[in-house]
């Protein structure tokens, strides 16, 4: 008979940790033909954003299940009152927390490239 703590066991394989870049530090790949794009929006996409702001502040709370996706995953932080305002939205019929959905996915597949 052999002795169950003899058996051969292989060694343990190191598992990798995902350790996010910070932003600055994560060059984008450089195409060769095209003008490098510092990130951040457009002076168009500042005026369409304002006023998408202006009615009700559509775009901002478009933006909220965004920010609370990144702050989960660890690349943002949210202020007091994105928080607030996401936990108001998720106690109506849990809209905040439907929206967050499909970024959270977007977010989790992008960790393991």
């Amino acid at each position: 008979m052999t002795d169950p703590q003899h058996r051969y066991r292989p060694p343990p394989v190191p598992q990798q940790q995902y350790q996010p870049v910070p932003y600055e530090q994560a060059p984008a790949p450089h195409r060769p033909g095209r003008p490098q794009r510092q990130p951040g929006l457009t002076a168009a996409g500042t005026f369409w954003y304002i006023l998408g702001c202006i009615p009700l502040g559509a775009m901002y709370f478009a933006k909220v299940p965004a920010k609370k996706a990144l702050a989960d995953a660890g690349l943002a932080t949210m202020t007091g009152a994105e928080k607030f305002w996401y936990v108001l939205m998720c106690i109506a019929f849990g809209g905040g927390y439907f929206a967050k959905l499909p970024i959270a996915k977007a977010i989790s597949e992008m960790q393991h490239l």
